[in-house]
């Protein structure tokens, strides 16, 4: 939790430096599956089970509707090079 806050800090300082009114972020349906079983493992009531907002405030999210295969499937589609964290794949830390 503490390493997602200092994410979206650094994020919010770098929006203030540019200039921009909204932060686009990453987030697609594999995310959103990933944070619902997990908060539902945890024991999380039906509010806890919400998932991740599209937007929330000036935090958007516009992939949300999307797979993670979708979008990399786009990419490699269209010859856009993209970088996948192999610590994503890692079950040492729940997320």
């Amino acid at each position: 939790e503490a390493a997602r806050e200092l994410r979206y800090q650094r994020f919010e300082e770098i929006a203030a430096r540019i200039g921009a009114h909204r932060i686009a972020l990453g987030h697609n349906l594999n995310d959103q599956a990933e944070t619902f079983m997990m908060r539902l493992l945890r024991g999380s009531g039906p509010g806890g089970l919400t998932g991740i907002p599209p937007v929330r405030g000036h935090i958007i999210r516009p992939l949300m509707c999307l797979s993670r295969e979708q979008i990399e499937g786009y990419l490699e589609q269209e010859g856009i090079a993209f970088v996948v964290d192999s610590s994503n794949e890692k079950d040492v830390y729940l997320r």
